[in-house]
């Protein structure tokens, strides 16, 4: 069923994307094994994510959700953590919550963001790896709670 998901994941259709991102939420939430499906999952999800806050596509709520996804995986596996790095994934996660926006939902997206951020630095053995990519601890901290 997650290879059929994941083929689903390339539309651009934000209603479709919307709809697949909040399924991938729940499934995240109760995943058995989330290392195992961080890395089917994170590398696909990744680029779906805008470059920065200022971006008009995806919608708020689908971002909400990729974080959502993000943080389900994180919270139970290194793995998602270190993958997501890896993808370049710290970068558009940094602008997100950075950027903020006035309306509602860009204001969901920085603090799903940033607690997505915030859960990846819980993992102290990731710390090295975060700064060989250039990140800092400030990076990290999640500034809405």
């Amino acid at each position: 069923m997650l290879p059929v998901l994941l083929d689903l994941l390339r539309t651009n259709n934000d209603l479709e994307l919307r709809s697949l991102t909040g399924f991938l939420r729940n499934l995240s939430r109760h995943a058995n094994d989330k290392g195992n499906m961080a890395s089917k999952v994170v590398n696909n999800l990744v680029p779906k994510l805008p470059a920065d806050a200022h971006q008009k596509e995806p919608s708020s709520d689908v971002v909400v959700n990729i974080c959502g996804i993000l943080n389900n995986l994180v919270t139970g596996s290194t793995l998602a953590a270190k993958e997501i790095a890896f993808f370049d994934g710290l970068t558009k996660l940094v602008a997100i919550k950075n950027g903020g926006g006035s309306s509602a939902g860009k204001m969901k997206a920085a603090k799903a963001a940033g607690t997505v951020l915030s859960n990846m630095f819980q993992y102290k053995k990731l710390h090295k790896y975060y700064q060989t990519k250039g990140f800092r601890r400030q990076d990290f901290a999640d500034l809405t709670i």
